[in-house]
């Protein structure tokens, strides 16, 4: 699954893309810095977003786990934007490992085991 990770000044946005590169959930996590879409009334991207494959729930904790940590890093943690495909979720406050397992359920539900996981 694709997940984009969203910071609202780039600096930070790239502070965290070498958090991810440098971390070892880079073992179960592809993470890319590509640009983003163009805000209206701009020319081009002036963003970046750090998109990451995860291959299951586990690795999208890791994942999230991670991006918990580095925000626990910062003076001023920023907020960051976690979107699958139309669902987002912010962490902008501290994250207990129950809220972990609410964002990973609200972004790769489970599935109902009479329902087709495709």
């Amino acid at each position: 699954m694709e997940i984009r990770l969203e910071v609202d000044d780039e600096e930070s946005l790239r502070q965290l893309y070498r958090w991810l590169r440098d971390d070892e959930i880079i073992r179960t996590v592809r993470v890319s810095l590509t640009p983003s879409a163009p805000r209206p009334g701009e020319m081009g991207a002036a963003f970046e977003v750090v998109n990451a494959l995860v291959s299951n729930g586990i690795a999208l904790g890791g994942l999230l786990m991670a991006v918990v940590t580095w925000r626990g890093t910062r003076p001023r943690p920023p907020r960051v934007r976690i979107r699958r495909g139309d669902v987002v979720v912010e962490l902008d406050g501290s994250s207990s490992p129950e809220d972990i397992r609410r964002i990973v359920d609200t972004l790769d539900p489970p599935t109902a085991p009479d329902q087709d996981p495709a």
